[in-house]
């Protein structure tokens, strides 16, 4: 399924179930933001969107606890996890998705809450084991498989 059929998916349930969604993306750079916005009509269920590639950033912007990262650095479940809750919270939204990663090893991490069946989970996808893949190639695998995932789990509650 392409992203925009993703997406089509994604914004009809939303819409029915009048959610709205929120995004922190590292690893994406913001190319989850730009799939769900290429819909007319998108404001209907995208309140907002960061790039936060900076630790500053995933802490200003993003609302991770800076103790958290001096904990555990910025690649890590308890990390995207953050994201995907706060930027949901700080942009009065019903869904957060938040990436983090390095293309390089092709190892990226995926936050995703959902307010109202209180669901938070993190997926770690190592995109580079059977081939290396350019970085553009894993921000765009990246980005189909978080519209992927928050489809299979808007399908599901």
């Amino acid at each position: 399924m392409s992203n925009q059929q993703l997406v089509e998916k994604i914004f009809e349930i939303c819409a029915k179930k009048k959610y709205t969604i929120a995004t922190a993306e590292s690893m994406t750079g913001g190319r989850i933001a730009s799939e769900l916005t290429a819909l007319n009509g998108s404001s209907e269920i995208f309140t907002a969107g960061v790039v936060c590639y900076s630790e500053h950033s995933k802490v200003h912007s993003a609302g991770v606890d800076i103790r958290l990262i001096n904990e555990v650095g910025v690649y890590d479940e308890k990390i995207v996890a953050q994201m995907a809750e706060r930027i949901a919270k700080r942009n009065v939204a019903d869904i957060g998705i938040s990436t983090s990663g390095q293309a390089d090893t092709g190892k990226v991490f995926f936050g995703f809450y959902i307010k109202e069946h209180d669901i938070l989970q993190t997926e770690i996808i190592h995109f580079n084991n059977e081939k290396i893949y350019t970085r553009n190639e894993v921000q765009n695998m990246a980005t189909t498989f978080a519209l992927s995932y928050i489809l299979d789990i808007l399908q599901t509650v």
